[in-house]
């Protein structure tokens, strides 16, 4: 049995700069609490370090109290809450504190803190300018890496854009959608790879969204212009040229918590401000969808419903991927509406679990950075389905850094045989 106050006591006498909650702190719920109502977990503690030093100090108390499962939180954005360990009890390593950036233009370097970027490279790195420049994973120069005996190691591999973003839209009750989809996912195939386009389901309408990253002007709007010639006439098209920054800036604006801060001071993690309900399914597309699926997809297409669920194809650069993993796809539930309680979500599942399981003869297995703990359904194994044909390399891995395991949530690598 852990005695937490006992732990407590420990980490403030060892490390009293790094601020540490467990249940019953007035700050703990405020430190636990998370966006999504579909998971909830409540941790043993939360710890948040500011240096791999403390990281590393934070490991070796809980190691030191046998404490069995640990967790990272970095941007807290898993939908099954798996930086809260995914299940009651465990100790939450919250690295919301290692936030500093430094820039280096010198070398075209930035070095970064873990939160809001760990996790996402763990996953590959995929955003909408991955056709040109390719996955976050492949431009990591270094990483300093905490494992679980405590100890600080450096991995590593010795070794202006004219942008515009675009939106073209049709109506899924009123125009040829099995058309359409054939026509627009052969243009978005051949398109140039400064062309980021991302197929969107949703709300009664197709849609192709995304950024063109040229170098000019001038190879901005050929390219533009090569899109729309190749897609059929639309409701709606319109082109917004900007700067690369001001991309950046629109995220904030329409994916994030922003749009309700009446400052940037405002700003912070979402806890249960903005609750919401969000259920995602994703993978990797392994070839191109040829007309009869993409028929299927017409026909499933047109009963969505009209709110509350969303399919995204996010297309990549085959040039710059290994052959399997050439498009993404997203078949999201979500409920962003004021007052969406889980009942209503739980009622848009099953559309979502059959677009999902349509496209998945096509995949090459789940993509575990949006974290779907269904994805053992349908008699698959979750481990195979995530990891692939890497699960042996990375369980030797695992077994080798983390032997006791002490680092896992309900998705995590298991320990393997070295």
């Amino acid at each position: 049995m852990v005695d937490i106050e006992v732990i407590k006591t420990t980490f403030q006498d060892a490390v009293p700069g790094v601020p540490f909650f467990v249940r019953g702190d007035v700050d703990y719920s405020s430190k636990v609490a998370t966006w999504n109502t579909l998971a909830q977990p409540r941790p043993l503690a939360v710890a948040q370090p500011a240096s791999p030093t403390e990281v590393s100090a934070v490991i070796a108390i809980a190691n030191s109290h046998a404490i069995p499962h640990l967790a990272i939180r970095g941007g807290g954005h898993s939908f099954e809450a798996l930086s809260l360990g995914g299940v009651d009890g465990a100790l939450v390593i919250d690295v919301i504190n290692m936030n500093k950036i430094h820039s280096d233009p010198e070398h075209n370097e930035i070095t970064a803190g873990g939160v809001g970027i760990g996790g996402q490279i763990q996953c590959g790195g995929y955003g909408f300018c991955t056709r040109t420049f390719g996955t976050l994973v492949d431009r990591v120069l270094s990483m300093e890496v905490v494992t679980a005996d405590g100890e600080i190691r450096t991995v590593n591999d010795k070794q202006n854009t004219v942008v515009g973003t675009f939106l073209i839209r049709w109506s899924l009750d009123k125009d040829d959608i099995p058309t359409i989809l054939k026509q627009l996912h052969n243009a978005c195939v051949s398109g140039s790879t400064k062309l980021n386009p991302m197929i969107i389901i949703w709300l009664g309408c197709l849609e192709v969204a995304g950024v063109i990253l040229a170098d000019t002007e001038a190879e901005r709007e050929s390219i533009w212009n090569d899109l729309r010639k190749n897609v059929p006439k639309s409701r709606e098209a319109k082109i917004k040229p900007m700067d690369f920054i001001d991309t950046v800036w629109g995220i904030g604006l329409t994916q994030t918590s922003a749009p309700w801060c009446a400052s940037n001071s405002e700003l912070k993690r979402e806890g249960e401000e903005h609750l919401r309900y969000m259920k995602i399914k994703a993978g990797f597309i392994s070839k191109l969808m040829d007309d009869k699926f993409l028929e299927q997809l017409a026909a499933l297409a047109v009963t969505q419903p009209r709110s509350g669920v969303r399919v995204q194809l996010l297309g990549l650069d085959p040039a710059c991927m290994p052959a399997q993993d050439t498009t993404s796809v997203k078949t999201g539930e979500y409920g962003g509406d004021r007052g969406v309680t889980v009942d209503e979500g739980e009622k848009r599942r099953p559309w979502l679990t059959t677009a999902y399981e349509l496209f998945y003869p096509l995949t090459a297995g789940g993509y575990i950075g949006d974290d779907d703990i269904e994805e053992t359904v349908n008699g698959r194994d979750m481990m195979e389905s995530y990891y692939g044909q890497h699960l042996a390399r990375l369980r030797e891995v695992k077994s080798k850094y983390d032997p006791r395991n002490i680092f896992h949530h309900p998705l995590s690598i298991p320990p393997g045989e070295a």
